[in-house]
């Protein structure tokens, strides 16, 4: 089943992406002026990870909110947004070549993802902020809506614009 197997790569995306998040630099210090890796996403943009606020409200299928503080960083070579509450946890992936715009939410130990890129994903590439008020899915069935705002410092370096997929 198509949404099985996606709600299974996005999981382990989003595993793959915790493990790079949770590895790197200080809080103290402006990440934006992290200098460019030879491996950063779209090869002459300079890889980031900063930090941002974030204001999470999940409804329907489950139920969560929370705020606070959050990441952002393209050291996976996808633009990736992320906050977590206890064990709830929000992922937002800005698209590129190989991944589609999307959003997994996992709360009280289910895992959710959004299906369409085009559906309620504002997402910048650069690290700007993004901004979700969609819908999800999981193996289960229909999943809560999510609804996010990652407002994050100023913009880093490479990879301007806004993704929807």
């Amino acid at each position: 089943m198509r949404s099985s197997r996606l709600a299974l790569t996005v999981t382990a995306l989003a595993l793959l992406t915790s493990v790079t998040a949770c590895s790197g630099g200080s809080d103290d210090k402006d990440d934006s002026s992290t200098p460019a890796a030879s491996s950063s996403a779209g090869g002459d943009e300079g890889t980031f990870t900063k930090q941002c606020s974030v204001e999470v409200e999940v409804t329907g299928a489950a139920e969560a909110s929370w705020s606070g503080k959050a990441t952002v960083s393209n050291a996976s070579g996808v633009t990736a947004y992320q906050s977590a509450d206890g064990k709830d946890q929000l992922i937002v992936y800005a698209g590129n070549d190989d991944i589609q715009t999307n959003a997994n939410l996992t709360v009280g130990g289910a895992t959710f993802t959004t299906t369409d890129p085009e559906v309620g994903l504002e997402v910048a590439k650069d690290g700007s902020g993004a901004t979700v008020d969609a819908p999800t899915s999981g193996v289960s069935g229909d999943g809560p809506q999510v609804t996010a705002t990652f407002t994050c410092g100023k913009a880093g370096k490479g990879g301007k614009g806004t993704s929807k997929g």
